[in-house]
């Protein structure tokens, strides 16, 4: 038989929970890493946060100046139809009453591309004051009334006169056109 022999366990007065890593433990290396994280944060704060805040009151108060500017100009420009009115009074305007009560030529030009030539040809044109006659050859009645009740609807026009006859072709299919467009005077109803 075997006989049992206590065995003796190793013994230990203190505890010691924290591994000491001598690199660390010198205040020479502390205070290096201190000095490292601080010049990082102060880096951080300088470029993410002040200098941002610093850029963001530039551009603020580049938008007051710019506001400020844009009420300076308003401010000029609201006698403006008084000093135009006292212009007027010296200067003779190259246009009689009757020239500007016509509607512009653009607008005419525009209401009958619109109105006409997007469904007909117009043979011939002319254009007197606020009148417009034009002809449209080789037409159907039904393009006719779509092309009037189009430009009736157009509020730069007054009203729309009409007048059809056979080309002699076919008397059912085509016809030609002689339309009057009256058009508003400028600001009148």
């Amino acid at each position: 038989m075997k006989k049992f022999i206590k065995q003796k366990y190793p013994e230990k007065d203190s505890l010691n929970f924290l591994d000491h890593d001598s690199k660390y433990d010198n205040p020479k290396s502390k205070v290096k890493l201190v000095l490292i994280f601080s010049i990082v944060i102060g880096l951080f704060g300088k470029f993410a946060v002040v200098d941002k805040l610093i850029e963001s009151k530039e551009t603020e108060e580049q938008y007051r100046q710019t506001a400020i500017l844009i009420e300076e100009l308003r401010l000029e420009n609201s006698e403006y139809d008084k000093i135009k009115g006292e212009y007027s009074h010296y200067f003779k305007s190259n246009l009689n009453t009757e020239e500007k009560a016509e509607q512009d030529r653009m607008q005419i030009l525009d209401a009958i591309e619109n109105g006409v030539l997007a469904k007909a040809g117009i043979y011939s044109m002319n254009i007197q004051g606020n009148t417009a006659i034009l002809t449209i050859d080789r037409v159907r009645l039904s393009t006719v009334s779509d092309i009037v009740a189009e430009l009736k609807a157009d509020q730069r026009i007054l009203f729309v006169s009409v007048s059809n006859a056979t080309t002699g072709e076919n008397s059912r299919d085509f016809v030609t056109t002689s339309m009057i467009i009256n058009f508003k005077e400028v600001g009148g109803e």
